[in-house]
């Protein structure tokens, strides 16, 4: 038992190539290493090389760059209380008309945003017919949040010809 302790240690220090089969070859962004009692598993991101695992229960795909997109969604849109609203029309050339419907206008007011996020028009909503300018903008498209107690309840684009 000694003997093949001692020529497995030789074998590791001396860089046997077997111990150097999955060394990792590329400079990654980020990684990680789990273990559990089922096995142990090793990811990372940033990759480039890519490997093909076939088995007859399966295909892994190692390195494979995935495209992904993170949406945040904050489902304002399925709460009752929202402002029922028409707006037109839209596009415009000039002006936008915000009808609102069964709506509680004493707390709502609205922004106008460029498609930078930059805040161009701020303003109250008093009535259930509102007329918004938009005369002194570029034809661009722009974004409208309707505002209740402060909190944005409703996201239009608005896009001006």
């Amino acid at each position: 038992m000694k003997i093949i302790l001692k020529i497995v240690f030789i074998l590791m220090v001396s860089g046997f190539p077997v111990a150097s089969l999955f060394a990792q070859q590329d400079i990654l962004s980020s990684g990680f290493d789990a273990s559990g009692s089922s096995g142990t598993v090793s990811w990372s991101i940033g990759q480039v090389a890519c490997y093909d695992w076939n088995s007859s229960t399966g295909q892994l795909t190692e390195g494979l760059q995935q495209p992904y997109e993170i949406y945040i969604i904050q489902g304002l849109d399925e709460i009752n209380t929202l402002p029922k609203l028409k707006v037109y029309p839209n596009p415009t050339e000039g002006e936008v008309t915000l009808n609102f419907f069964d709506a509680d206008i004493n707390t709502l007011s609205g922004c106008m945003y460029d498609e930078e996020g930059n805040r161009i028009k701020a303003f109250d909503i008093h009535e259930k017919v509102v007329t918004v300018s938009l005369n002194n903008l570029a034809p661009a498209t722009y974004l409208l949040v309707v505002f209740d107690a402060g909190h944005p309840v409703k996201n239009l684009k608005i896009i001006k010809k």
